[in-house]
Order: structure tokens, then sequence, then C-alpha cells
């Protein structure tokens, strides 16, 4: 047997790779940039993974902000911030859209429902 290198993506998987890595480019620019109409980038995504590169963007932001707030004491007004939210709010908003649950919800099951409350000093 031989190895194979992986095949090249394709533009969408391309595209879904920029946005999961939170690569702040604008759509218009990254489709001029890989040689699509812009027209086609949103078409042609929705076709690939059933939602707009938009939709997909903001899922993503989410689940890092979900994935970040896991089992740290990080402010959540730090993460909210780090990854680009306009505020908590914003970020709390996006997370339980997506979730069901809020940050503070995804923390405290991270921790095993602990919240420091009534500790020992």
């Amino acid at each position: 047997f031989a190895s194979c290198t992986a095949a090249p993506l394709d533009w969408p998987d391309a595209l879904a790779a920029d946005l999961r890595a939170m690569r702040d480019i604008p759509l218009g620019q990254w489709a001029e940039q890989a040689g699509v109409r812009q027209e086609t980038l949103s078409r042609g995504f929705r076709l690939a993974y059933g939602c707009t590169p938009k939709a997909y963007r903001a899922n993503a932001r989410a689940r890092a902000a979900v994935s970040a707030l896991r089992g740290t004491d990080t402010p959540f007004a730090a993460v909210a911030q780090q990854l680009g939210y306009a505020d908590q709010a914003h970020m709390t908003r996006a997370v339980t859209m997506l979730t069901g649950l809020t940050p503070g919800g995804w923390r405290r099951r991270s921790n095993g429902f602990n919240t420091g409350a009534g500790a020992a000093p």
C-alpha cells in the first residue's frame, strides 16, 4: 500500500475551514481570492453545508465560545472580546440560541455544577 496525500479541498470546504478558524475576511474578498463570484459563493456554500456562510460563521463562533468557557475561570466578557463578539450579552445570546444553555450554564455543567459557593476557606 502506498500512502496518498489528502485531496485538495474544494472551495466550500476551504471557506468552511477559514470560517471555523475565525479568519476575519469579508466574504466578497474571500470569493474574489478564490476566483468565485459572490453570488455563487453563498449559493454553493448553502448547497454543501445547508446554511449560509454567515450562519456557519456564527455557529462556529458560538461553539468556540462554549469550548472556551468549559473548565476555565476566564471572565465571560474576556471570552466574548477574544472571539470578536460586540459584548458579553451578544455572546450570551449566540451561545443560548445554539445550545439552549447560557454561558454560565455551560460553565457550571463543565465544573460539575460546583460554583464554589459554600466552599470552606
